[in-house]
Formats: C-alpha cells, structure tokens, sequence
C-alpha cells in the first residue's frame, strides 16, 4: 500500500521511531521537509526538545525513506 502523510503524521512517526512495514510506502508534497525542520528547529529554540533529540528524530526521517513528490504528482 502506498500512503500520503502530512507534517502531523510525519512528525509522529519521526518522535515515536515507528519504522514502516516494508510493503507499504510513504510519500509526501516536497515541502514536508522543509517543514519538518522548520518545526524540530523551532522546537529547539522554544526549548520544548533538545538538540540530541531533534538530530535523532530527523535520523530516523532519513531512514524512513518518504517519497517527495511535486504537487502535480499528488492531483
């Protein structure tokens, strides 16, 4: 199956290190990254996670392997 995430759902599966079954796929509009580390950065600076943590969460983003696709693509 093949899943299109927004920045909530991503945000939750990069904090609670939820790993994707290798059947099923992730895709996403490119600008989710941007918007990922747009909100980590801010959480950071308001001091709500540490530095560690928001450099692990975006590790594990890596790892998850979410196709960005161009808005076209996603019509």
């Amino acid at each position: 199956m093949r899943y299109v995430i927004a920045l909530d759902t991503a945000l939750r599966l990069f904090r609670e290190r939820i790993d994707v079954p290798v059947q099923n796929s992730l895709v996403a509009p490119t600008l989710l990254r941007s918007q990922a580390l747009s909100h980590l950065y801010a959480s950071v600076l308001r001091g709500e996670i540490v530095r560690k943590e928001a450099a692990s969460q975006l590790d594990h983003m890596r790892s998850l392997k979410i196709r960005l696709l161009g808005d076209r693509v996603l019509q």
